[in-house]
């Protein structure tokens, strides 16, 4: 939130997320569970400790509450970490935390056992990893680090540990420490918000964001949708979409393969489309549009004309609904977006006014 922290937000409000956007963007997200019952109550059984001792409540974590858990590494040669059993049946898989040093240690990993992903983290020097990594860095000395693994082998366990896993077993010197908050693992290519467990997983449902418009608003001859909006990766998503509740569609999609198109489909018949030869970046921002006109459509994409497309288009008269981060029916739609503005023009912007508009 604009204070910097994580906030809760409950069913049918909008998540505005302002991590690296002062003005806030809605978040749009798939589907995910938490699969470690005790995220946050590291008291419990479920947490069994290997040569360290743990604080409880020892500091104030990104939610802005004195909880975080201190691991402080015993003296004796051993391995020095608290693990949890934590089972996902996907082949591909991400395990994410918050970590802070403490008491001059800076070394901390987190790993999916067995033999699926580790990441070895230092607040100063990554030193290695067994998958896909990613770093947050938050305030107060926080970071958010993950690894995403896509191992022939499911994870069984989440292990929280001082030093490094490729040197597991070593001397300890019964002071160093890490501070942990929020472990999550999920099944998907990277990791999203954090969602808070108490005993059991939990899932939060995919984000929905849906908007009907007056009838004879949506001029389907000749429109135009716009959209800014930061990629969180993981392909297939649609910022915007035009449609009818039905199987008469326009919209601005990501392929699988990162590219961004505007395509239209009247009664389910397809019916023309632009595609950009730019592959996307995860998180990284975009400005893009797409003018569908018969015989005249085009993609605009950080001010750039991308694609044309001289496609005969026909007219439904049908399209009410302006949804983000979907079409109609959601299938195979997995949002993975911020999205910072969304607009839905009732004719067919020009080509200079395009520019204009995406210029990032």
């Amino acid at each position: 939130n604009k204070a910097g922290l994580i906030e809760t937000v409950g069913s049918g409000e909008p998540r505005i997320d302002f991590l690296g956007n002062t003005k806030g963007a809605l978040k749009l997200e798939p589907q995910r569970t938490n699969v470690i019952p005790y995220s946050e109550d590291f008291s419990n059984a479920a947490w069994i400790l290997a040569d360290v001792t743990r604080t409880l409540n020892y500091g104030i974590t990104p939610e802005g509450l004195t909880n975080s858990v201190l691991i402080t590494e015993g003296s004796g040669n051993a391995q020095h970490r608290a693990y949890s059993s934590s089972s996902s049946s996907s082949s591909i898989h991400t395990l994410s935390a918050f970590v802070k040093n403490s008491n001059g240690s800076r070394q901390a990993y987190i790993d999916m056992g067995p033999v699926t992903g580790f990441f070895n983290f230092d607040t100063e020097t990554m030193y290695s990893a067994l998958g896909t990594t990613s770093v947050e860095k938050w305030a107060n000395g926080w970071y958010r680090i993950s690894i995403t693994s896509t191992s022939a082998f499911t994870p069984v366990a989440t292990y929280l540990g001082l030093g490094n896993s490729n040197t597991e077993t070593f001397q300890g010197n019964g002071t160093s420490s890490i501070e942990f908050f929020a472990p999550q693992l999920e099944q998907g290519s990277y990791a999203t918000s954090y969602i808070p467990t108490q005993g059991s997983t939990v899932t939060r449902v995919k984000d929905l964001c849906v908007n009907t418009v007056p009838e004879n608003i949506v001029n389907e001859d000749e429109m135009t949708l716009y959209c800014e909006f930061e990629y969180l990766g993981g392909g297939d998503t649609i910022p915007i979409s035009v449609h009818n509740s039905s199987s008469s569609v326009i919209w601005l999609a990501i392929n699988n393969n990162f590219t961004i198109y505007g395509a239209n489909y009247y009664s389910g018949v397809f019916n023309g489309s632009s595609t950009s030869t730019t592959v996307l970046l995860p998180n990284t921002k975009y400005k893009v549009a797409y003018r569908t006109k018969s015989g005249d459509s085009v993609l605009y994409l950080d001010g750039i004309l991308e694609a044309s497309s001289n496609d005969a288009i026909s007219n439904p008269n049908t399209l009410n609904k302006v949804e983000l981060g979907s079409h109609w029916n959601g299938t195979n739609q997995n949002p993975n977006l911020k999205i910072i503005d969304a607009r839905c023009y009732n004719s067919g912007l020009s080509n200079s006014e395009l520019a204009i508009l995406t210029t990032i």
